[in-house]
């Protein structure tokens, strides 16, 4: 027998939920990619920093939401209302978004970006670090 948190909900239903994960991805970046395309081309822009850093910001909260919600930070975790979980996703993001505009000023790739493109080419040239 199949227990879930939710007794409410049947046990399939979290299957559903694995399968409609991949199209709400698509949805999500259907409606981001037409957005660009009209008058709301302006603020949609402004994400495309955090966009060319995704490998950094992607490491870099996960290591902001483990040190706020684990033990071996703030042991944050069931003590946040979800309220409170969801303003400190949304901070932690408009946080990214500045760093990520700041970052890509003086260097053409995020540091993560940047290891991983040194080791997929095999060399590590600091023209492609630094912006000049």
């Amino acid at each position: 027998m199949v227990q879930t948190v939710h007794p409410a909900l049947p046990a399939f239903w979290y299957g559903v939920q694995e399968f409609a994960n991949p199209f709400l991805t698509l949805g999500y970046s259907a409606v981001i990619v037409w957005l660009t395309r009209y008058r709301w081309a302006g603020p949609v822009a402004l994400l495309a920093p955090a966009g060319r850093m995704t490998a950094s910001n992607y490491i870099g909260q996960s290591v902001i939401m483990m040190l706020l919600y684990t033990g071996y930070g703030l042991a944050l975790a069931d003590c946040i209302p979800p309220a409170g979980v969801v303003l400190l996703a949304v901070l932690t993001y408009l946080a990214q978004l500045r760093i990520s505009a700041w970052w890509l000023r003086r260097h053409h790739y995020g540091p993560i970006e940047w290891v991983l493109r040194a080791a997929t080419y095999g060399s590590l040239t600091r023209a492609a670090w630094v912006r000049r």
